[in-house]
């Protein structure tokens, strides 16, 4: 039985990535977790050690999803762990550091309002509800998804997480969905990753949850992990 791991972004919180937690577990037969996130996810570090925490002698894969892509290189080295990255973020280079959102990010994010906090507003409320709400399968799980997500404080988004030499090589695969992350994908490929797309939106595996597994499934038999029996 393969034995994955979703690390979460950080923006989203855990509870959007349920819906491909269970079609993996009845399709695939695959364990499937989501790593925690500590209550206040602002400070990177202590993602990272959650995430870290997560990883366990028997996981198989890392799963990345968006701003969680940056958390790739420092636990995909660890027993040379297999790792996809979905529809995510990545650092473009190693041996350094990297920032958690690139230029235009951080100053879009700038104008936005802050709580008494400093704290952003959820990821959903980013931008007009009528832009992101077509992202979900229904109002429900909007409002579910919006219930659910941290407020970040800006201060994530100008922090830094180490990028350790040679992590690109190895068992590395990329799941786009659409052209959101167009410069990541390239840089995948141009690497040697296995590279996928599944034409959507960057939350495709809330909306079409059997599509997105069944693609992480045949990536995962690219990485060398075993297919599921057939019946």
């Amino acid at each position: 039985m393969v034995s994955a791991l979703i690390l979460p972004s950080p923006l989203l919180g855990q509870a959007p990535y349920e819906p491909l937690v269970s079609v993996l577990a009845a399709t695939a037969g695959w364990h499937v977790a989501v790593a925690d996130l500590p209550l206040d996810p602002s400070d990177p570090h202590e993602v990272l050690t959650a995430f870290g925490n997560a990883v366990c002698d028997s996981t198989d894969l890392l799963v990345a999803h968006s701003n969680a892509g940056y958390y790739l290189p420092a636990l995909a080295q660890v027993r040379d762990i297999a790792a996809v990255a979905m529809d995510a973020a990545l650092p473009t280079g190693d041996g350094t550091d990297t920032l958690l959102a690139p230029v235009k990010l951080r100053d879009f994010l700038a104008g936005l309002p802050k709580d008494d906090a400093g704290r952003l507003p959820p990821w959903p409320e980013w931008w007009a509800r009528e832009d992101v709400e077509p992202l979900y399968p229904d109002v429900a799980s909007f409002e579910r998804s919006l219930a659910a997500a941290p407020r970040l404080s800006m201060s994530y988004f100008t922090s830094r997480l180490p990028v350790p030499v040679g992590w690109a090589t190895g068992r590395r695969a990329y799941l786009a969905f659409g052209q959101t992350y167009a410069v990541e994908r390239a840089w995948a490929s141009d690497s040697g990753w296995r590279v996928r797309e599944v034409p959507g939106a960057h939350l495709e595996f809330l909306t079409d949850p059997g599509l997105v597994a069944s693609e992480l499934v045949a990536l995962g038999a690219e990485l060398g992990l075993p297919e599921p029996p057939r019946s």
